[in-house]
């Protein structure tokens, strides 16, 4: 379930790392749901209604993987009855739960112990949901953060970072940070301009080992550093062009994961 970090996009996100374990809770509020679709569906057709990041949410042949906070709908045209197979993963001792709501209004919800089939009654037409909203993802993981770029007495920090797809990195503009978490492919900082490069940066350990980290610029390596807790000050000398960032010794164990598949659902409308 290691799907992108699970970029917010629907909730707030808590963070914290102790012991060399990376945590993410959600708190998720009901999701407020306006008409999805002009027309109704007849047979119950139901679709992703939004998920906290992409891939979040799944449809495959097997039916909706929830592997991440979000929700599927359907838009009844009547009445009737929803029959499904669920399997849920639970973690910490706490199932996951899918909550249901009619019209906005919660008016089911059921904790997905293993393997387990479920009836109940719609009692009107409208939009139906089925939300999975207590998801929770611990993994030991290695990281590496930095910070505070800038380019001595030239452009100042000015810059830009390109994350790879399949690099789990992440660029944050707002509090001008980025991580780094695979050897390869690299994260690629392009600098501002050639001169002395500043940055800080510091480590997140796993398996009790704190990263290593180096740099490389024009296929040459520039500089190599072990980090630990405490931020390490790096001063290189650059030009130009593309540095590439890359952690040496990568790790990641996944710890513990809550999920949910809905295997089959099926919608059955009231006989007149």
């Amino acid at each position: 379930m290691i799907c992108g970090m699970k970029k917010i996009l629907l909730a707030t996100l808590s963070v914290f790392s102790c012991c060399g374990v990376f945590y993410m809770f959600y708190k998720v509020p009901e999701p407020k749901i306006k008409m999805l679709e002009k027309t109704c569906s007849e047979n119950g057709n139901f679709k992703i209604g939004g998920m906290l990041d992409d891939g979040g949410v799944i449809l495959d042949d097997r039916g909706f993987l929830m592997n991440g906070n979000g929700w599927i709908y359907s838009y009844l045209c009547k009445p009737g009855f929803i029959t499904m197979n669920v399997t849920g993963i639970s973690s910490d001792g706490v199932s996951p739960e899918i909550n249901i709501n009619l019209n906005g209004q919660k008016f089911r919800s059921f904790k997905i112990y293993g393997n387990k089939n479920i009836k109940f009654e719609v009692p009107s037409r409208g939009l139906l949901t089925l939300g999975y909203y207590n998801d929770i993802f611990k993994v030991d993981l290695r990281m590496a953060t930095f910070r505070n770029f800038r380019i001595v007495r030239t452009c100042s920090s000015d810059y830009k970072i390109e994350t790879p797809l399949g690099s789990l990195a992440n660029w944050d503009r707002v509090n001008d940070a980025w991580t780094v978490i695979k050897k390869s492919p690299a994260v690629i900082l392009f600098p501002c301009g050639e001169g002395m490069m500043q940055l800080s940066a510091y480590g997140q350990s796993a398996a009790n080992i704190f990263p290593k980290i180096e740099l490389r610029q024009n296929d040459s390596l520039i500089g190599a550093f072990q980090l630990g807790e405490k931020e390490t000050h790096i001063k290189i000398s650059v030009d130009k062009s593309p540095i590439y960032i890359s952690l040496v010794n990568p790790f990641a164990r996944l710890l513990d994961n809550r999920d949910i598949r809905i295997n089959s659902i099926y919608f059955e409308s009231k006989v007149p």
